[in-house]
């Protein structure tokens, strides 16, 4: 991962601004890599921030929102013990 997508990507809550609209490239550099049909999905369920509809054709998410969801999925994972969710 390049440098700045790492600073991108360990920035707290409190250090991304509420304006700042993340595209999906965006997310893809943050490790987001869910196709637009289970985006859509974990966001009708709550389980992923929702959209921001900017035009007919454009959408983007809240960098703070996206930042709380990761790191509420870092608290998940740390409560748990474990670093791999997939059963076995």
């Amino acid at each position: 991962m390049p440098r700045n997508n790492r600073r991108i990507a360990s920035m707290k809550q409190a250090e991304v601004p509420q304006k700042i609209l993340y595209t999906r490239a965006d997310l893809r550099r943050l490790g987001i890599t869910f196709s637009n049909s289970t985006l859509l999905r974990q966001e009708a369920a709550g389980r992923f921030p929702r959209r921001v509809y900017l035009s007919p054709g454009s959408v983007a998410w809240v960098g703070a929102e996206i930042h709380a969801h990761i790191e509420r999925k870092l608290a998940e994972r740390d409560d748990q013990g474990t670093t791999d969710p997939t059963p076995r």
